[in-house]
C-alpha cells in the first residue's frame, strides 16, 4: 500500500490490485466464515447468487431497478410551483 501526495497537495492512498476485495469475499476469507452466516445457509448458496452476474450485468441491473423505484417516486409527488 502506498501513499502519494497529488499535484495539490493531498495524500491519497493506492492499494495493490491483489488486496482489493468485495465484502462478500473478504467475509469469505474470514478464519470460521461460515460461522457468521444464518443457519441452514452456506457459501456454496451464496456462491451461486453472487456469481450468476457478471459485474457489468449486475450493475445494469441496480441502475435499471434505482430508475424505477425513482420514477416511482416521481410520480407520486405532485409538482412543485416553480
Amino acid at each position: 500500500m502506498g501513499d502519494f501526495t497529488d499535484a495539490k497537495g493531498r495524500t491519497k492512498k493506492r492499494y495493490p490490485h491483489h488486496l482489493v476485495t468485495t465484502p462478500y469475499e473478504k467475509l469469505k476469507s474470514l478464519p470460521d466464515s461460515a460461522h457468521f452466516l444464518r443457519p441452514g445457509l452456506s457459501f456454496e448458496q451464496l456462491d451461486a447468487v453472487a456469481y450468476a452476474a457478471s459485474d457489468l450485468h449486475a450493475a445494469q441491473a441496480l441502475n435499471r431497478a434505482r430508475d424505477q423505484l425513482f420514477r416511482i417516486l416521481l410520480s407520486l409527488c405532485p409538482p412543485s410551483a416553480a
